[in-house]
């Protein structure tokens, strides 16, 4: 069953819109670790994992997709890589993770547990489809989200599983990139202090990946959603820069917000070359067409037009 949860204000959110990148893999062992991307690329992204060649490429594409909340794109990338490996699990609990996206309120259960039940039909035969640690580790933060309970209560699952992947694997980008996610959909049921602790240890995980691959698009986007306040946004605005540079012919659709919190104005106090992007007419999904400005003002952020009419 799909649930759409009302959220009075949610998070600042930054999506793009960005064409396939060529991604190029080496074979290591069976661990393939993306290299470069075109010139409007995605970023650069790598998961050693067990799938074949023919699977890397759209892997790595939807790895980078999910990262910027291009969930339709992502979905397209995993569905080929299933294709060209069926049994690479990563690529089934990477779609079904695309079926939840909580900074704008969507939790589709049904299509996600549709995704998994294509790779197995139960958590312990799909875990036993891993073949590496961290896949296995990736695959059971998928399994604790889409177990039972209510959806709070299911997102620290997932948010806690993912901790304790990176405290196993403590130098893996895609542990604290993830960890990072998971927290800051986490700090979504939490108000005050509680939030912005929650969102500092998020910023800390993504901080982690962007020091070392400032090109990682999950890096730089985690830490502008976990510093979306006037307080910290001053902390992620050489994250929001470097974002205009990962997808530099993206369409931003709250890029403007951030920089108005950060206090630099779009126009004029960006340094040169780092190309802002507004958003423009062309979106490819109807979630990012119906986006508009959050009746808060104040913070900048964006809610979905069906949620705001209601505030």
């Amino acid at each position: 069953m799909m649930r759409i949860i009302r959220r009075p204000v949610l998070s600042l959110l930054i999506v793009l819109y960005v064409s396939p990148a060529l991604m190029l893999a080496q074979d290591d062992d069976h661990a393939h670790h993306a290299r470069t991307a075109d010139a409007r690329a995605l970023g650069r992204v790598s998961f050693s994992n067990s799938g074949n060649a023919a699977a890397q490429k759209p892997f790595l594409e939807g790895l980078a997709l999910i990262h910027s909340f291009e969930y339709t794109e992502a979905v397209g990338a995993f569905k080929r890589a299933q294709k060209a490996d069926a049994n690479f699990a990563l690529p089934y609990w990477m779609e079904a993770l695309t079926n939840t996206q909580l900074v704008w309120g969507i939790d589709d259960t049904a299509s996600a547990h549709a995704a998994l039940n294509r790779l197995a039909p139960t958590p312990a035969e799909r875990l036993a489809r891993a073949r590496t640690p961290a896949e296995r580790a990736f695959g059971a933060a998928v399994e604790a989200f889409y177990s039972n309970g209510s959806e709070e209560s299911r997102t620290h699952a997932f948010a806690d599983s993912l901790r304790h992947w990176t405290q196993r694997m403590p130098t893996d980008p895609e542990a604290h990139a993830f960890a990072a996610l998971g927290i800051i959909w986490e700090a979504l049921y939490q108000e005050g202090e509680a939030a912005a602790k929650l969102k500092t240890e998020a910023a800390r995980h993504a901080q982690y990946v962007f020091d070392r691959n400032p090109l990682h698009p999950g890096a730089a986007h985690y830490i502008i959603h976990a510093t979306d306040a006037p307080a910290t946004a001053q902390q992620g605005l050489r994250a929001a820069l470097e974002y205009s540079r990962i997808a530099p012919d993206a369409d931003a659709v709250s890029v403007d917000a951030f920089f108005h919190l950060a206090g630099v104005h779009a126009a004029k106090g960006t340094p040169a070359g780092m190309g802002v992007h507004r958003a423009g007419p062309a979106q490819t999904d109807e979630r990012r067409r119906n986006f508009r400005a959050g009746e808060s003002g104040a913070s900048g952020a964006y809610v979905p037009a069906s949620t705001a009419a209601k505030h």
